[in-house]
């Protein structure tokens, strides 16, 4: 009785629910203890809901850059390699219009050589006249005489003619006169070629060298108006910072200035934009011509509006570090700046002037969106660069992302909200569609 007991007493736990679960199977009734609810989700799947993805705020540090700049560097003066002495400058942040003088180097070396390389030029472009006019003459000359040779051998032909009546030994004389004379002819031929190359042999290399003391004329010339900077567009003045007798400066009167230094950039102040960089994971959040809020350190009090207009398709690293950056541009807007509200602070009136090279925070503050179809980004395979979401029975259906959170996405596409997806899928080619 004792051992019948404590047996009855053990089975009254856990193993009677099982007993009377398989009694129950046994008469034919099912147990509903451990069965699914209806309209459970099964493992390894999802379900696509109508809803909104969550509002973010992003911010991201950069500086401003001019929309149209131009930078005007040190030129490099043809023959001379060594710096050049910078006279003057525009001063950093004057307004400048275009064609006026900016920048200005020493001339006098430039003026001296032009002045040389001019002189030697007209000196040459004389000697190459009077060589043209010798030639003339020299040529004449020849001519003439080989008119004189030919009215030699013309005069022996006539003596010839009379060798009917002539002795011998007079037509013998008359026949080595035609050949001398047919000689001469022939030999004043062969001088006159010979002096005509020479004399234009010499007056084609005073030519060239005409030639090349005007081109060296010409590029002294090119010095002086090298050495005067102006400016390619109405702007403003930003100097650069270079280095200069072991320290980093602004070029000044004075300064040695090696060539291809940067000396100084002209911007317009109307077109200005924020040069920022966005890191990977911020990148879905992204979209083009996005509004942000620009704040700028020097101005704390002023807020500047802006609009995404470009992202670097190329990815920057930096070194020691897998994390990968994209740069990207924000366009501020024309429209006038607004104060901040801070407490205790007063912000004039007007919006302050802009200059490149300030440092700035941009800040992404998302408005909820309108509500979509939302997946969760487990549900998302990508091929062949587009997303796919798997119905649970089912192929494969091609989706378009219109925008992510942490956790799900907004899809666009031919499917429905309620619909089950498999989650964690990898799309192959065998089961592409």
């Amino acid at each position: 009785m004792e051992f019948f007991r404590l047996h009855s007493i053990r089975i009254t736990g856990p193993v009677l629910g099982l007993a009377l679960s398989m009694a129950l199977a046994g008469c034919g009734l099912k147990s509903t203890a451990h069965a699914a609810p209806a309209g459970a989700v099964p493992p390894g799947a999802a379900v696509l809901r109508q809803g909104r993805l969550r509002p973010f705020s992003l911010r991201f540090n950069g500086k401003i850059e001019p929309v149209t700049a131009r930078t005007l560097r040190m030129p490099r003066i043809y023959g001379q390699y060594g710096p050049q002495t910078l006279i003057s400058i525009a001063p950093n942040g004057s307004l400048v219009h275009k064609g006026e003088v900016v920048a200005e180097f020493d001339r006098t070396a430039e003026i001296e050589a032009a002045r040389e390389n001019e002189a030697t030029y007209q000196d040459l472009a004389h000697q190459v006249a009077e060589q043209i006019a010798t030639n003339q003459k020299d040529a004449e000359t020849n001519l003439a005489l080989l008119k004189q040779a030919e009215a030699a051998a013309a005069d022996a032909r006539l003596e010839l003619r009379q060798a009917p009546i002539l002795s011998r030994i007079q037509v013998g004389i008359d026949q080595a006169n035609l050949a001398d004379a047919l000689a001469q002819v022939k030999d004043q031929k062969k001088i006159n070629q010979l002096k005509a190359q020479a004399d234009q042999g010499t007056l084609d290399s005073l030519i060239a060298q005409r030639d090349w003391q005007k081109l060296q004329w010409q590029r002294a010339v090119g010095n002086l108006h090298l050495l005067r900077l102006r400016s390619p567009m109405n702007g403003y003045v930003a100097l650069k910072t270079i280095f200069l007798n072991g320290t980093l400066a602004h070029p000044q009167s004075g300064d040695q200035i090696f060539p291809r230094r940067p000396l100084l950039r002209i911007f317009d102040p109307q077109h200005m934009e924020v040069d920022t960089t966005v890191n990977g994971s911020d990148l879905g959040r992204l979209v083009m011509g996005m509004p942000a809020m620009v704040i700028m350190d020097a101005f704390p009090n002023y807020a500047f509006q802006s609009r995404l207009v470009s992202i670097s398709p190329i990815a920057a690293v930096s070194m020691g570090t897998p994390v990968r950056n994209f740069s990207a541009e924000f366009m501020l807007l024309p429209q006038p700046c607004r104060v901040r509200a801070r407490a205790g602070v007063h912000a004039k009136r007007g919006c302050p002037a802009l200059m490149p090279d300030l440092t700035t925070a941009v800040q992404i503050q998302a408005p909820p969106p309108a509500p979509g179809i939302l997946a969760p980004r487990l549900a998302l395979s990508f091929h062949h660069g587009r997303a796919w979401v798997t119905p649970f029975t089912g192929s494969p259906i091609a989706v378009r992302v219109l925008g992510y959170d942490n956790r799900n996405a907004e899809i666009t596409g031919p499917v429905h909200p309620g619909e089950r997806v498999k989650t964690g899928f990898v799309l192959s080619e065998k089961s592409e569609p």
